[in-house]
């Protein structure tokens, strides 16, 4: 049916109303699943350092074996970090030798201690200085006074042309500042006081520094002295703490499912690495989830509703002008989908923000056997299948619609596995189970 141009411009109004309250919501959305993915992130760095250490826990030769053993990493064979910790403590230990020997060190309380040689010496150049300094103030503190210095006024440098209004102005303010001096002329009194003022003020600047350089000299002996002692009774904590930082960058690009199944015993150690191993491919399986859903769900679709706002605006535009006045608009120059296709935008926005926040809070990744698809931990996170806002996780589940993750039976409940299993014998889904996790 048709509608006249005035019907046409409100139509549009309350689409474009509509299109900004989508992009208003999604935004946020966005905000929130960045922040998300942010928070995850730093998780999952942390539970690859817990998993380096489950495998890595100190710098005994059975740790060196047992994590090339079970990690597949070399590392440590060509580059041991025993070998550059007993070296760095030789460094350090020839260090401590040196300065122990440096008469610097060893008078040093005396030299840079509150009534030390140094300390005196410093404060009487500080005190020879301290006149130049207020007699430089005296010239540098009157208006115009460094300007003409740097100008070269009343000099034979002194380039300035008549006809310019800055000679005159120049030419005042040295009258002005002679006659708050006392003196004559600026050129023959005034800039020879001020230059031999300055030229103390430069050598005695000098002589501080000269005595400020020596007393550093010490301090920074006696900073290395108590670094190296701090520090050669940390070597072995912060070469494990290096070496568990490296083993958990390899583990970041490694097969983590062939690595569980390298686990042969069930001793407490290996039930530390299995669980790290599963944490890790778990919240490694929620970046990649969030990373899909913002950078091929959320974000094409705040772009398709910009664009979609910035057309109702020029219908809007369009429509208004006087040559449509007394026209009649066809319906099919409107867009009556979009008022039901927003109250659906609403609806999932909400749905989403509740999964992402479902799979954020879960934590039970012992159960997940690391023989299941990646793709699976979408389902034991959310209990849901994916939407068209993960177009690539959704097509995996596409082609194998009746894939279920198989959990390890040690860490799921009597109820959880009963719950299921009868879910199963009445042919009942995932997803009319819901989060059973």
């Amino acid at each position: 049916m048709s509608v006249s141009a005035s019907e046409a411009v409100r139509h549009y109004q309350e689409r474009e109303r509509q299109a900004a309250d989508a992009i208003d919501r999604y935004g946020a959305l966005l905000q929130h699943l960045q922040k998300q993915l942010s928070a995850v992130r730093g998780e999952g760095a942390r539970a690859r350092r817990d998993l380096a250490v489950a495998y890595f826990p100190d710098l005994q030769d059975e740790s060196f074996h047992l994590a090339e053993h079970l990690t597949g990493y070399r590392g440590f064979t060509r580059r041991d970090p025993r070998l550059a910790m007993a070296r760095e403590k030789l460094t350090l230990e020839k260090t401590l030798a040196r300065i122990q020997g440096d008469e610097r060190y060893r008078r040093r309380e005396y030299l840079v201690g509150p009534h030390g040689e140094l300390t005196r010496e410093r404060e009487e150049r500080r005190q020879l200085l301290e006149p130049w300094v207020l007699e430089c103030r005296k010239f540098e503190d009157l208006d115009g006074f460094e300007a003409l210095v740097e100008v070269k006024y009343d000099t034979p440098e002194f380039t300035e042309s008549w006809w310019h209004s800055k000679y005159w102005h120049h030419w005042a303010a040295g009258d002005r500042i002679c006659e708050t001096l006392g003196m004559a002329d600026f050129g023959d009194d005034v800039l020879p006081a001020y230059q031999k003022a300055a030229t103390e003020r430069e050598k005695w600047r000098g002589q501080v520094a000269e005595v400020d350089a020596r007393i550093a000299e010490v301090h920074q002996l006696v900073q290395s002295h108590d670094h190296a002692v701090a520090r050669i009774p940390e070597l072995p904590e912060i070469y494990l703490d290096q070496s568990q930082q490296v083993l958990g960058e390899y583990l970041k690009g490694t097969d983590l499912a062939l690595l569980e199944e390298w686990l042969k015993e069930e001793s407490e150690q290996h039930r530390a690495i299995r669980m790290g191993l599963r944490k890790v491919a778990g919240l490694m399986a929620k970046e990649r989830f969030l990373q899909e859903l913002v950078q091929q769900g959320i974000t094409p679709l705040l772009t398709d509703l910009k664009e979609r706002r910035a057309k109702y605006a020029r219908k809007q535009v369009k429509y208004a002008r006087a040559k449509y006045r007394y026209q009649e608009i066809p319906p099919e120059h409107l867009d009556p989908k979009f008022g039901e296709k927003y109250g659906k935008l609403l609806v999932q926005r909400d749905k989403i923000e509740t999964l992402v926040d479902r799979m954020v809070a879960y934590d039970q990744y012992e159960r997940f056997d690391l023989q299941n698809d990646e793709d699976l931990w979408w389902l034991e996170f959310t209990g849901k299948r994916p939407s068209r806002l993960t177009p690539t996780l959704r097509s995996s589940f596409d082609q194998h619609p009746e894939a279920r993750p198989i959990h390890d039976p040690r860490y799921v409940t009597n109820e959880e596995a009963e719950a299921v299993a009868q879910a199963a014998a009445a042919g009942i889904t995932a997803d009319d189970l819901g989060y059973l996790s």
